[in-house]
């Protein structure tokens, strides 16, 4: 699970890098964003580069609650579980250079 979990976090921090670039964020078609506005800047009129963080650390807090589980459960069930949860938010990065097919669920 480890070297999942090291693989998923990158993926994660690309993502992110993506979400706080201006010329690399994910809009709506309508989107305005201030002309002037600083790269970093995440504030715009449709929100989705923020949704997007907001979900990264949701994925994040996700995967870290998992691993504890899956290093300190009492039982095969809450091991597989966590393992399986992990694993499911690896998939929509499955075509990315590094996953390995043994990670598929």
């Amino acid at each position: 699970m480890d070297e999942l979990v090291q693989w998923l976090y990158i993926r994660l921090d690309e993502e992110t890098a993506r979400q706080r670039d201006r010329f690399e964020q994910w809009h709506r078609r309508d989107c305005e964003l201030p002309p002037d506005a600083d790269q970093s800047v995440v504030e715009c009129s449709c929100g989705v580069p923020r949704q997007i963080l907001i979900e990264i650390e949701a994925k994040r807090r996700i995967i870290e609650l998992n691993l504890r589980v899956w290093r300190h459960a009492e039982n095969a069930q809450s091991a597989a579980v966590a393992w399986t949860t992990v694993r499911l938010l690896a998939q929509p990065y499955a075509n990315r250079l590094g996953y390995l097919e043994e990670w598929q669920t």
